[in-house]
């Protein structure tokens, strides 16, 4: 089983929001750009989103970005 990376995401909007996060996955001496994506996120929920990534507990994670997609 591969590993997963988990990001929680908080809507803090007034509306229904659909995210986009790209997290950096380095490990190995290299790193690689994993996308995740939620369903609808209701005004003021949480949500986890996750994907599977190469490497191994030695891994290091950042979150390159996130957008919110209204919807």
């Amino acid at each position: 089983m591969r590993p997963v990376v988990e990001v929680e995401m908080h809507n803090t909007a007034d509306v229904a929001h659909r995210y986009a996060v790209t997290v950096t996955v380095e490990h190995d001496g290299m790193a690689e750009d994993v996308q995740a994506s939620s369903e609808r996120v209701e005004p003021d929920a949480r949500t986890t989103v996750s994907a599977e990534v190469l490497g191994g507990e030695d891994a290091r994670c950042t979150v390159a970005g996130a957008q919110a997609h209204p919807g």
